[in-house]
């Protein structure tokens, strides 16, 4: 199961800090208003403190984007940093609201906050490739390394990924920020080129 390393400070400067993350290549994910509600079971969840949560981020087009979390209990890092499991799955706009499903099943809101705030994201992809005998075959492997990845800009399209087998294909969804590909190859030619040039090369 993942962990979470949690690590916070103070910024006294948001636009030196904006001009540091633009120098180092991050890009802006994120800017506007995010709810964050926490939810318990008559406190069942804060007695094993555990953590279950729901945030929406308010995207100033309008969208809503979800993510639901849950966070085990507070463990501490060799370096003395708050440490817990999490598990963590974004939902995809125009589903139903997360929270309401939580409420249906009996958990409450215990604290609701509610703040402006700026996501940045540094690195990533731009494609990933699925290659060689099982990432051109497993269809089903594909699916499974793609699940919930949707907040991080891989979006699957399940009927491309089921019907293709080693044959070049691009089967992220067109709206997908992260381009997923299927593209064969031939290990037995690749060998042999390699074994060609190192017999040329010693000969010369």
């Amino acid at each position: 199961m993942p962990d979470e390393l949690e690590l916070k400070t103070i910024v006294p400067d948001p636009a030196a800090l904006r001009e540091r993350l633009a120098a180092a290549g991050a890009r802006p994910a994120f800017r506007g208003l995010m709810e964050d509600r926490r939810y318990d079971l008559d406190g069942q969840l804060t007695a094993r403190d555990e953590v279950l949560r729901v945030r929406r981020f308010l995207r100033a087009d309008g969208v809503i984007t979800a993510e639901l979390t849950w966070k085990g209990p507070t463990r501490r890092s060799a370096d003395g940093y708050k440490l817990r499991e999490e598990l963590s799955c974004w939902i995809e706009p125009g589903s139903d609201p997360p929270g309401s499903i939580v409420e249906a099943l009996g958990y409450t809101v215990v604290q609701a906050i509610d703040r402006w705030v700026e996501l940045f994201e540094l690195g990533g992809a731009d494609a990933i490739v699925f290659t060689a005998g099982i990432g051109e075959n497993r269809a089903e492997l594909r699916e499974a390394i793609c699940a919930n990845l949707a907040g991080l800009g891989i979006e699957l399209d399940s009927a491309l990924n089921a019907g293709t087998r080693a044959t070049e294909t691009v089967i992220s969804k067109p709206g997908s920020r992260v381009k997923l590909v299927v593209i064969p190859t031939n290990e037995e030619l690749v060998v042999a080129r390699e074994t060609k040039r190192l017999l040329e090369n010693s000969r010369n």
